[in-house]
Parts: C-alpha cells; sequence; structure tokens
C-alpha cells in the first residue's frame, strides 16, 4: 500500500510566505516613493517613480494572484487535514468491534 503525505505546515507557511510578498507588491509604490525621496538626484529619483508608475496595472494583477494563491494554499491544508481526520474516524469506527445489540 502507498503512503500519501502531505506536509500541511509547510502549506501554510508558503501561504504566510505568500501573503508577505503580496504586502510587499502591493507596498512598492510607496517604497519607491520613499527611495525617490532618498535618492538625492531628481533625475534618478524620477526614473523610479517612473519605473514604479509603469508597473501599476501589472503589479496590481500579481498582487491579486498572490492573494488567490494565498487562499488557495490554506484551502488545499483545510481541506487535505479535514479529510485526514474524517478518514482516521472512519479507520477507527471500522476497528471498534461490533455491538451484539441490546442484549450486550
Amino acid at each position: 500500500m502507498s503512503d500519501l503525505l502531505v506536509d500541511t505546515t509547510l502549506l501554510r507557511d508558503m501561504a504566510s510566505d505568500v501573503s508577505l510578498i503580496r504586502t510587499e507588491f502591493d507596498s512598492a509604490k510607496t517604497t519607491s516613493q520613499n527611495l525617490a525621496d532618498a535618492v538625492g538626484h531628481a533625475g534618478l529619483a524620477d526614473r523610479g517613480t517612473t519605473f514604479a508608475s509603469n508597473w501599476d496595472h501589472r503589479r496590481s494583477e500579481l498582487v491579486e494572484q498572490l492573494a488567490t494563491l494565498g487562499e488557495d494554499l490554506l484551502t488545499a491544508a483545510d481541506g487535505l487535514e479535514n479529510t485526514d481526520t474524517e478518514l482516521g474516524a472512519c479507520i477507527t469506527e471500522a476497528a471498534q468491534p461490533a455491538s451484539t445489540g441490546a442484549n450486550g
């Protein structure tokens, strides 16, 4: 018999990592503006903010896709854990001796 082993903790950790990445993408415009303010050279600062602005639409799409991926990872972990619990309960029930009726 083959065993199926799935590390749901890893799936949850991956969802957390995806959430952090999504947050970074979501705040990239603010981060680029802060960087531009700190550069001290108007031309370089303008290039940085222009680059960030040009990526606004694609970055927004990526944020949505990352949110979906994170939700899917959590759904998979929840589903696998629930299935494991239900299968375990079925096995436990099947292993218990059958009752012989009301007279014992």
